[in-house]
Order: C-alpha cells, then structure tokens, then sequence
C-alpha cells in the first residue's frame, strides 16, 4: 500500500498525462483524400466542390482527387457538383483515410432511368453487367463495339470474317437477332429480321458513355423481342465532365484511325455540346478485307430552368469495306489443323487432288482476283464489298411536370442507304498458285463484246425509319411508382439489285429467272446498264405500335416490379417487279417481268407491261404480341442481396418468316413463345464483389437461321424456288453464371467468371413445302405432293455460340495513371450451326460437329501524365491474341461452300470436320495510341 501522498501524486502525473495525449490527438491532423467519380459511368468529375468546414473547402482536380488536412475527431463532409446531387458524408478521423466518392446526377440519371432502363445494383431484379467507359477507351481499339463483351458472362462475339464491321454477338445462345440493341433508349435492331449491322456504327465506341448487357429479359419496359437480352448503350452529354480528346491510333496491317471529340458539360447557359468525328483506314489482318470510313455525332442539350432538359443528336457513319463471306474447309486455310482437329489423311489427299487452293494460311480470303487492264494496270476486283450511310436523328424532352410526375419523349429518324455486292458468273476455278479468282478472261470477253457476262451486283437495302416513345412516370407514393408509355414505329425497306461492276463491259442482259420469259433471245430481251435495276425490287413495309405499363415498389430493403406489354405488327410487301401475264400463243403464264415495251419474237407478240401495271402489293398482316415480366429484389444486409425474375412472351413472327421473295403469304404463319425464370446472388464489400445467376428459359417455335428453300424442276415453267417456313423448331436454355471482381490493393486487382450453359433444341415436326399459294406444293411429274418432310432435333446443341466459358483479368497498377492489364479468355462446347431440314431419316437427332475449344490472351496497357497545366497525354498498346493462338470462332454443320471444293462432286452430310465450312479467328493484333486530352 502506497501512502496517501504518494498516491495523490501518481493520480495527479496520470490526469497530466492523459490530459496531455487527449490534446495532443485533438491537435493531430491527417490527411484524407480520395477520388470522385460519376456514379454511372465512373468518370472522374472535375471541380467538385468538397467542404469540410463553414466557408473552407477545395475543389477536385483534373483526375477528380482532393486532398485535405483535418484534425482528429468527427467531420462533416459535402461533395457538391453542378446536376448532380449533394452529397453529405459523416466521417471519424483518427488515421490518414482514403474515401472513394459517387456522385449521382440530377435530371440526367432520372432521364436515364425511364428513357433507357438502366439496371442497378441491389435494386434491378436481373443479371447484368456494366462496362465501365474506362475499360472500354483501354480495351476497344479498332475493334468492333461487340468484341469487349467477351469479358462479360454468357456472351460469345466474334468478328466473322474478318471484315471491320461484321462482328457478331450471342448472349446465353441467342443470336443478336433476338438481343435488342439500345443506343439512347431507341430501339436499333432491324424492323425485318432483327439483325444489327455494326459496320453502321463506327466511331459510337468515341461517344459512348455507359454500356450495359442485361441477359436474359432485361430491364426495359418496351416490347423487345429481347429473349437474350439487352445491349444499352448512352452516349456521351450534359453529364460527363468538359474534355476534348484528339487520338491518333496506328494497329498492325496499316489500320489508322484518327479521331476527334469534345464535350462541354453543362455551361453557365445551361447549354451542353458533344461532338465527334473519326476517320479510319486500314488493309484488314485477312486478305483484302480494308475499311474506308467516316463517322460523326453530334449532340446539343439545353436544360431549361428545372423543368425541361430538351436534347438534339445526329449520329452515323458512312463506311465501305470488303469481306470474307464464305466459309471453307479447315484444310482451305491449314491441312495441319484439319488433321488435329478430325479429318482423316485420306480425305485431304483426295482434297488436294480435285482443289489445288489448299494450306493458304489463316489469312486466306478467296473472294477477290485481278485482271489487267488496257491501260496495263492490275486492277482487285473484291467480290464482296459492302457500304452503307445510316445516320439517325434524334429529338428528345424530359420534362418534371412537378416532384412526382414526369414525362419523357422521343422522337427520331433514319435514312439509309447502302448494301452489299455478289459475283455473276464467277471464273471457273481460282489460280492453282495463288488461290484468287482470275477475271483476265471474263474482262477480255466482256470488253470485246460489251456484254457482261461476268459482273458483280449490289444488293441494296435501304431504309427510311421513323417512330416515337413515349412515357409518363408517376410517382404514387414515397415508395410506389407507376410508368405508361407507347412505342411507335413505322418502316419501309426498299430492296433491289443493281449491277455494280462490269468488269470492262458496258452493259448486261437481265437474265434472272425474274425478269426474262422463257425462249426471248437476251439481246432482243433488254438491255441493262451500270445501275439500273435487276434481279428483284420491292419494299417490305412495318408498323409497329406498342403500349407498355409498369408498376414499381422500392424500399431500402425490397425492390419490385410488375410490365405488361402489348403490341401489333403490320407487315406488307410491295413487288415492283410482280408476276403479271404474258400473252404467249394461246396459253397464259405466270412469269415475272419488269419492261414496258412489246416485243415480237419468232412471230410471237410479247406484251410487257408498264412500270405501275407491274407493280403489286401483298394484303396488310396484323400479328398481336404480348409480354408479361415480374422480378423482385431482396437486399440481406449491406454485403448480401437476393433476386428472381420471370416472364412470359408472345412474339410476332419476322417480317422475313411472313412473305416469300415470290411476294406470297407463307401458308403456315406462326408465332414464337417464350417462358424464362432467373434467380441470382450477390455479394458486395469494398474490396470484393460476386454475382450468381441461373437462367432457365424455353423457346418455343424458334426460327432457322434462315429461310428454308427447295429448287424444283417444273416442266413449264422450268427451275422454280419454292420458300416456306419451318415451325415447331424449340428450345431450351438453361446455365449458370458467376463473375467476381477483387481489389487487394492501390496496386492489384482482379476479375473473373464463370458461365456454364446448356443449351439444346428439343422438338421434331412434320412439315410440308407449301407452293406460292399456300397449298402443299405438287410435283409437276408426278402430279403428287412433295410429301410429308420432317426434322428431329432432339438433343441437339444451339450452335456459333460458346457454352462454356471462363475468364479471368489481372489489373496491375504500379503507379498512378499506369496500367498493365492482361485478360485469359477460354470457349469450349461450341458447336457448328446447322439445317434443320438435314435432321432427318438416319440423321435424325444428329449432334452437329464440335468446334475445338480454344482460348486466347490479350493484353493492354497505357500511362497518361500531365504535359502543361489542364493538358494531358495518354499513350496506350493493345496486343489482341498476344500468343497468336490458331482457333475457328464459327463453324456451319455441312457448309454448303465446301462442297464446291469437289468441283460438281458432293462432300455429303457428314456431320463432322469434313464437312463443316468454317472462319478462322484473327491471329496476334496490335493497336498503337495516342490521346491528348484538354
């Protein structure tokens, strides 16, 4: 026991001490620091201002950080930003902190929500995944907007071809005919048979702000025949930061591509301005697949007063680029590789003997030939070429009528024009040397003559495409939403081929089965020049009018939603080159014609009829679709949330599965029927992110890839193509799919993912080939129906799309503004598309040939740093394919190219390597750039 003085003493030292280290924690400051970012897209937001005391505070720099000093103890902080919202955060100082800050944006992310259905994290009931813009500007490139989603579960892209621009993309097995694409909440899919053509959008990756694949049935409320999914794509506005970019990029084969962007974000008026324009050039890594192009956007948003934010866009690009469309034998590119991957020693030996084109390298393109003129010069006659302009102009208002009432509307248009050419009357065989056409011999004849006996033509498909949307959201209660809108739309294609090349001759005979009579010599018949009309001319004419109405209930806790849609289709084809009578003896035909003059030939009068007399169209078809979706959303806690979605779709057939290209009605017309359930999981802290889905959805009457034909010899009228449909074509896709992303530190970071998918059709079906009038066509000779024609495809996997597929991205960052990103891409249970009419007798419920599995690695890096004040510089290197791996990225099950191999011999059905025409991936790439940024 110490005495009471000395205890005194010892209380009285512990109070001085703990006295003095409560002042001194009260008088240490650290320093806190941090990032803020657009809450959206992840850009970084300059000049934020962040106060943390009354009247002192500092602003974000150009790369969106702050940095202040504070004392020990609690702080207020508030982030504040022109259209965004203010931003309170309550923090307990006691060591040096790091804050990462998201900044919403005002009236453009409430634009965002109703215009384009964004989905959200632990708030939209559906499997997603965002791009963010800052991957994309790392990993695009020259590349096709489609080819970065291959980091994205259940998605398979591939570039085709080779041609720039002929990129496509399957989510969950389902073609990019089935996943809508959404450029600012417009709908962009064709209006005829659902494609996208992503050569029209060259130069959208410069503009593109935020990008979203929904898998599954996705977040919008329109009635998209979206059973894949849903691309999203926003462009660039009033919400990103001020910036001008120019960039300079330089890629292998002597790719250049320069561009120029700017955008003002909101100034003091109110006014926004992007603009953008790039020029690109290139030879293409396959033989003679170069790209000339031209893209441009412009766009101009006002926010007037809080009410209105009104916004005008011009987007498009004019492009022209040639193709590699037809596919071929492994053994066409590398005999090796055939070997290794199943064809047999014997097969390629027999091969070689009756095809001297053979081990011409993966680079291989035998769609191009030379001649020489008579000037001397070598001039490339490219068989495939394609070009088109699209640009699309849009209108838009989102008005706040007050605080719980808004209406958003769009109005837009499109006029293109362009198309794609094919060869008449190719040479006989390509040089047993060099593998290419050689058109010395149809240039020599077709300038002695004048004739074109060999020339190529274009298929045009041009377009003129308007419609609106428009929507009203209504805010009930603090909790409960309530959305109607409309979509309306209406289209007219306009088809026809002209003769595009003559290759030295000055004018062709119309000789198509559409155009000629039988037994009129082709001189007397009619004579065509360079771009008149032949072959085929009509328009294929769409109105579309839909209604859609949704329901919403959000809480902290639990978010739901009820969409009901409806909509009607109206599909008519006008023929200008229609089947009309020809007076001929005493009996009347039924043949095409497309002139305005008589003709008589060996004393017969021929009596052809005028253009307007020609011309017919088809009756209006109405076809009702309906959709029905409901999800909900269950956050656990802060780290765990929980989701589940169904639906049920009734879609309209296509255009293209409605009329036959004999202007008929197809005599068994029906609809497509889907059911799908997801569930998913998901699981987030600061450093780690996962997300678990399964999918099970069953497709019932799924279209062919194609229109099923049948040449028939008919003995009047002699070879006639009768088209019909194949229904009853179902399937079923069911996976799972996991992706996580893994901060450890400033310096490492990590994803990865996982998607296992299977996906097979599950029907047979009895079907007949109906003639032009509906009825089961007759066999001329015979008198009887063709019969009873029947596939089973039972078991059978979808093909051209990736099953299995792993993923997994190293990000290292040694230093600020430096990045070395390398990503392991693997695909494997993928299987080569096929024809449904072959599944039949001994081949019934045949599996098609597996494509070997493959994987490749890519790599990116870049570093950007200040060069003077506000200007910056970045330089980046991309190596797509670093380990130049050999890989088929699409395959077509007994491809009808390869039989053409055996000159008038038939490879047959073999259903295996043999047989199956196949495209090649691209080998190593690289895209060299340079970006100033001011």
């Amino acid at each position: 026991m110490f005495p009471y003085s000395i205890k005194r003493n010892i209380v009285g030292v512990f109070s001085v001490l703990l006295f003095l280290t409560c002042y001194h924690l009260q008088a240490q400051t650290f320093e806190v620091s941090g990032t803020i970012k657009d809450a959206q897209n992840m850009e970084s937001l300059i000049g934020v201002s962040v106060l943390y005391a009354e009247n002192k505070g500092v602003a974000s720099d150009l790369d969106g950080n702050f940095k202040i000093q504070l004392n020990a103890g609690k702080h207020k902080l508030t982030f504040s930003y022109v259209g965004y919202e203010t931003q309170q955060m309550e923090i307990n100082v006691n060591a040096n902190m790091v804050l990462n800050v998201k900044l919403a944006s005002k009236t453009v992310l409430k634009e965002i929500e109703i215009v384009a259905d964004v989905a959200r994290n632990r708030e939209t009931p559906v499997a997603f995944s965002t791009i963010p813009i800052k991957q994309l500007q790392q990993e695009l490139g020259t590349r096709d907007l489609p080819m970065v989603l291959n980091s994205t579960p259940g998605v398979y892209a591939t570039e085709s071809g080779g041609g720039s621009g002929d990129a496509r993309i399957n989510v969950r097995g389902f073609d990019q005919r089935n996943v809508a694409v959404m450029i600012d909440g417009i709908p962009f899919n064709d209006m005829e048979n659902g494609a996208v053509y992503w050569s029209n959008w060259e130069g959208l990756g410069d503009v593109t702000g935020s990008m979203q694949v929904q898998r599954g049935l996705g977040a919008s409320k329109l009635a998209l025949p979206s059973v894949g999914g849903t691309l999203n794509i926003l462009t660039k506005g009033i919400d990103q930061k001020a910036e001008g970019v120019i960039k300079q990029e330089i890629g292998n084969n002597n790719s250049l591509r320069t561009s120029v962007s700017y955008n003002s974000g909101v100034m003091k008026n109110g006014l926004g301005i992007t603009t953008a324009f790039s020029k690109r050039t290139g030879d293409g890594w396959v033989d003679q697949t170069w790209i000339k192009s031209y893209s441009y956007f412009f766009k101009i948003q006002k926010r007037v007063g809080e009410k209105h934010l009104i916004s005008a866009s011009i987007n498009g690009a004019t492009q022209k680029h040639a193709q590699r469309y037809s596919q071929y034998s492994m053994a066409v590119y590398d005999i090796g590789y055939g070997l290794e991957h199943g064809m047999s020693q014997g097969f390629t030996d027999t091969l070689s003997m009756l095809d001297k084109s053979l081990n011409k390298g993966l680079r291989y393109n035998r769609q191009w030939g030379t001649y020489i003129d008579k000037d001397g010069k070598e001039v490339i006659v490219n068989e495939r070429v394609n070009f088109y302009s699209k640009p699309v102009i849009s209108i838009s208002d989102f008005y706040n009528i007050n605080s719980n009432l808004t209406l958003s509307t769009v109005a837009y248009l499109s006029k293109g024009t362009g198309g794609g050419t094919t060869m008449q009357n190719l040479p006989a065989n390509p040089d047993s040397t060099t593998g290419q056409y050689n058109y010395q011999n149809s240039y020599n004849t077709n300038t002695l003559t004048g004739n074109a006996s060999t020339f190529s033509r274009t298929s045009y498909n041009d377009h003129f495409w308007y419609g609106l949307l428009s929507s009203i959201n209504y805010k009930i209660t603090k909790n409960l939403n309530y959305q109607l809108g409309a979509d309306l739309r209406s289209y007219r294609g306009t088809h026809y081929q002209t003769a595009y090349d003559l290759i030295g001759g000055t004018y062709l005979n119309d000789i198509s089965n559409n155009n000629q009579p039988q037994g009129i010599n082709d001189q007397e018949f009619q004579i065509k020049k360079q771009g008149d009309k032949i072959g085929y001319y009509y328009d294929g004419i769409v109105k579309w009018g839909g209604a859609f109405t949704q329901l919403e209930y959000k809480t902290d806790k639990f978010s739901a939603f009820v969409n009901v849609t409806g909509s009607v289709s109206n599909y008519q084809r006008k023929d200008y080159f229609a089947k009309k009578d020809l007076v001929l003896s005493d009996t009347t035909y039924k043949t095409a014609l497309g002139y305005a003059d008589t003709i008589v030939h060996n004393g017969v009068a021929y009596n052809y009829l005028s253009p307007e007399a020609q011309t017919a169209s088809t009756e209006s078809k109405n076809f009702l679709g309906y959709t029905f979706k409901s999800g909900g959303n269950y956050n656990i806690n802060e780290n765990h949330n929980v989701f589940i979605n169904a639906g049920y779709l009734k879609l309209a057939p296509k255009f293209v599965h409605v009329f036959d290209r004999n202007n008929r009605l197809f005599g068994d017309i029906d609809y497509q029927y889907v059911k799908a359930i997801e569930g998913g999981y998901g699981y987030r802290t600061s450093g780690l992110s996962v997300n678990v889905n399964a999918y099970y959805t069953v497709w019932k009457n799924r279209p062919p890839d194609f229109t099923p034909s049948k040449l028939v010899d008919d003995p009047i009228l002699g070879e006639t193509v009768l088209y019909y449909n194949i229904n009853g074509l179902d399937a079923l896709h069911k996976g799972i799919e996991i992706d996580a992303a893994y901060k450890l530190n400033k310096v490492w970071s990590f994803n990865g993912l996982i998607s296992i998918g299977d996906w097979r059709y599950t029907s047979k079906r009895e079907y007949y080939i109906i003639d032009a009038n509906g009825n089961p066509a007759i066999d001329p000779y015979s008198g009887k129906p063709y019969g009873i024609q029947t596939f089973s495809a039972v078991g059978v996997h979808v093909g051209n799309a990736a099953q299995i597929q792993y993923s997994g991205t190293v990000n290292f960052e040694p230093i600020k503004s430096l990045y070395i990103k390398a990503r392991y891409t693997y695909f494997d249970k993928n299987y080569a598309s096929f024809d449904p009419t072959s599944l039949k007798d001994e081949n019934a419920d045949r599996e098609s040939w597996k494509i070997p599995a493959y994987g490749t690695l890519d790599a990116f890096s870049g570093y950007s740093f200040k060069i003077y004040k506000s200007y910056k510089l970045s330089l980046g290197v991309n190596v797509i394919n670093v380990l130049n791996t050999k890989y088929i990225s699409d395959a077509q099950n007994n491809g009808l190219s390869n039989r053409a191999l055996f000159g008038g011999k038939t490879i047959g059905n073999r259903f295996n390597a043999e047989s199956a025409g196949v495209f090649f991936g691209q080998g190593r790439r690289f895209n060299i750039s340079a970006k100033f940024i001011f």
